[in-house]
Order: C-alpha cells, then sequence, then structure tokens
C-alpha cells in the first residue's frame, strides 16, 4: 500500500522536530562552560556571591583615638572646653599633631634662629584646625605670616611671652577654645591633654638638656605638648628646636622644671611665673 501524502508529510515532521531536539541537548552541553545548566524541573537563579570571611575586630591599644583629619577654614565654632575626668584609665594618650622645626629647610639663620614660638603655635594651630602641613616651603611662609603680624602688633617678632602667644593664636588664627594656666602642676598637665587638648610650654631651653640643641641650649624655648606616657612618666612633645623633636619625649619631671615665661622688659625668663597655653580641638 502506498502511504498518502498526508503520512508522509506527519513522518517528515516528525524527524524535524526530533533532530531539533538533539542538536540543541547537544549544542548545550558544548556552551555549559559559558552558561548557568538547569534542569526543568529546577528554578533559575544565578549561582551566590560568597562574601570573603570576616576578620575579627581587633582591638587596639591605644588610650585616646586622634582627632579625624579633614580641612577646614580659620573660622572655628567655639566648643565648651571638656571637664577633667579624675578617674582617667588611659596610660597613654598622644594626639596627631603635625610637625615642622622652626627651621624647615635647615637654615638657622635669623629670622628661623627665633622662630620657636611660630612654630610651636603653627603646630597647635594646624591641629585645632584639622590642618596638615604639604610641604617645607608652605612651613616657611606659614612661619614668616606670623612673624609679619607680631612686628605689626608687637612691634618685635624674637620673642613672647604666654599671654602674646595666646593672642596669636585667638587673633591671628582664629582660634576660640585657648587658656593661659599659671602654675600648673603635672597632672594639670595631663588633665588637658586627656581632656581633648595640646598644650603650648614655654620654657628655660636650657632645663630640657635636650642633646640635638646646639651649644647650651636656647635661653627662652617654646614646645607643644602633645601627649604623654605614663608607664614610662614622660610627655610626648613636638620640639620645633630640633629636625628630630617629632614626638620627642621629655620626663615628667623636666617639663615640669623647666615650664617658665619670657618677661621681654627685661629680656630674661622668669622660672618662679610658670605659664601654660591650653589649645582644644574645635570639634572634639
Amino acid at each position: 500500500m502506498r502511504p498518502s501524502l498526508r503520512t508522509i508529510t506527519s513522518i517528515f515532521l516528525a524527524c524535524a522536530i526530533g533532530g531539533a531536539s538533539v542538536f540543541f541537548a547537544f549544542y548545550k552541553l558544548v556552551k555549559q562552560e559559558n552558561s548557568y545548566v538547569f534542569s526543568g524541573q529546577e528554578s533559575y537563579s544565578p549561582p551566590a556571591v560568597v562574601a570573603p570571611a570576616q576578620e575579627p575586630i581587633q582591638k587596639t591599644n591605644e588610650s585616646a583615638p586622634s582627632p579625624i583629619l579633614k580641612n577646614t577654614n580659620t573660622h572655628n565654632t567655639l566648643v565648651p572646653k571638656p571637664t577633667a575626668d579624675p578617674h582617667i584609665e588611659k596610660t597613654t594618650i598622644l594626639w596627631d599633631v603635625p610637625f615642622t622645626s622652626q627651621a624647615p629647610s635647615s637654615n638657622w639663620n635669623e629670622p628661623y634662629q627665633n622662630f620657636c614660638e611660630e612654630a610651636a603655635v603653627l603646630m597647635a594651630a594646624f591641629w585645632a584646625q584639622n590642618k596638615r602641613f604639604v610641604s617645607k616651603n608652605q612651613q616657611e611662609q606659614e612661619l614668616n605670616a606670623i612673624k609679619d603680624w607680631e612686628i605689626k602688633t608687637f612691634g618685635d617678632y624674637i620673642d613672647t611671652d604666654a599671654q602674646q602667644t595666646a593672642l596669636i593664636l585667638t587673633d591671628f588664627f582664629g582660634l576660640q577654645n585657648v587658656t593661659v594656666h599659671k602654675d600648673p602642676t603635672i597632672d594639670d598637665l595631663k588633665t588637658i591633654i586627656a581632656t581633648g587638648g595640646v598644650i603650648i610650654a614655654p620654657t628655660a631651653g636650657r632645663a630640657l638638656h635636650n642633646p640635638n640643641f646646639s651649644g647650651k641650649g636656647p635661653l627662652y624655648h617654646m614646645l607643644v605638648i602633645q601627649g604623654y606616657n605614663e608607664a614610662t612618666s614622660e610627655f610626648i612633645t613636638n620640639d620645633p628646636g630640633t629636625r628630630k623633636g617629632e614626638k620627642y619625649t621629655y620626663s615628667y619631671q623636666t617639663i615640669d622644671k623647666s615650664i617658665a615665661n619670657w618677661y621681654n622688659s627685661q629680656r630674661t625668663i622668669r622660672l618662679d611665673d610658670r605659664q601654660i597655653i591650653a589649645v582644644y580641638h574645635n570639634e572634639i
């Protein structure tokens, strides 16, 4: 019996469909490396992205965080000075004060020979304003700008006493959280640091006995106290009188015995008029 045309057509279509199915299945097997393969009984979902294992948070041994650094202008908002905590347990506190020598390019001729006050003020002010030094040229420009203001305001730049130094901070730099303390104890200094401040300390420079000073050292000298280490009984300073002065340490007793004030009328220091300047961050 000869098959009808309809029967032949049906057989042809069945073969074509079957062949296409086989070809498609083979194509998928060949392309598995570039595609997501799943069975008809499974619903498709892309492969999960596995996050790397998280390391546990490590507790640091730092006793006090450094201030967050960001650029701000010199117009600061007054922030009340923190009160002292009589139960301070931290054994080491160090505020991240930017460092400059009073002679950034190692030129110790005038005016840089007498720029310790300007350098101490500049470091404390930049810390309070969340600023950083970007070059030695910038440091020298800032120091000379302070000098020009001092000559205009005080008539001289060679030496400034505690009150004049505070005036540079408030009137030239526009800081408001600045206070002068008379006859401070070691605990007073530590309290200022522990409550968020740094200290500009006028000193009898030769009483510091810093081996990096030339000769006997300066008669009158100013530095920044930015921290303390209770374990070693030392204050941590930025001393602008030497290029090695960044985070330079002095014993509690050395700083305590060296604090003084300048008497311009007599052109001398007075150890019986001990004064320091506390400078506080505007955002604590």
